[in-house]
C-alpha cells in the first residue's frame, strides 16, 4: 500500500535518447537503494512512459511486475499551458484540448488517479512528468491552484515515496 513517484526524461520528446537512459538508470538505481519490490507501474499511455515503464520494470523485483497505463497521468507543460490560457492558442498546430483544461480540472483529475494507486496492495510506482509531480503535492498538501508553479519539481530519473501527509523526500 505504498506509492512513489519516479519521472521519466522529458528530454526524449527532444531526442536526446542518453538523456532518458540515464534517466532510467537512475530511476533503477534509486529502486535498488531503497530495496523495493515494485508489485505495479501506472504511467502515462505515452510511447516513451510506455517505454520507460517497461525498461524499469526489470529492475523492479521481480518478472511479475505489472505495467498498465493511465490517461489521468498524462504529461502537460504547466509553462505551456498558463500561456495558452492567459493568451490563447495561436500555434500552426491543431488546439491542443488535453492541455487546456483548467488548473482545478487537472488536479482533481490527479487526485482521483493518485487515491485510486493508494488504495491498490503492495507498492505501486507511478511514471510521469514534474509537472503532474506539482500537482500531486498540491493534492496531497491541499494547497490552492496559485501555489503549484512554485512547487519544486521532481528531477528526471528520481525516486519519492508519496505518504498521505505529504512527500516523502
Amino acid at each position: 500500500m505504498s506509492v512513489y513517484f519516479a519521472c521519466y526524461d522529458e528530454d526524449q520528446l527532444s531526442g536526446k535518447v542518453s538523456l532518458r537512459t540515464e534517466a532510467i538508470q537512475r530511476t533503477k538505481r534509486g529502486i535498488l537503494d531503497k530495496n523495493l519490490t515494485i508489485d505495479r507501474i501506472i504511467t502515462s499511455p505515452l510511447l516513451v512512459a510506455r517505454a520507460a515503464a517497461k525498461e524499469i520494470a526489470q529492475t523492479a523485483g521481480s518478472d511479475d511486475v505489472q505495467i498498465s497505463f493511465d490517461e489521468r497521468w498524462l504529461d502537460f507543460d504547466i509553462d505551456a499551458l498558463m500561456y495558452w490560457l492567459r493568451n490563447g492558442w495561436h500555434g500552426k498546430s491543431p488546439r491542443p484540448e488535453r492541455e487546456l483544461r483548467p488548473l482545478d480540472k487537472i488536479l482533481t483529475t490527479i487526485a482521483s488517479a493518485y487515491e485510486d494507486a493508494v488504495r491498490l496492495p503492495g507498492v505501486t510506482l507511478i511514471i510521469s512528468n514534474s509537472e503532474v509531480y506539482k500537482f500531486l503535492q498540491a493534492h496531497i498538501q491541499r494547497l490552492s491552484i496559485d501555489e503549484v508553479a512554485s512547487l519544486k519539481g521532481i528531477k528526471n530519473g528520481e525516486i519519492i515515496e508519496i505518504v498521505k501527509g505529504g512527500i516523502d523526500e
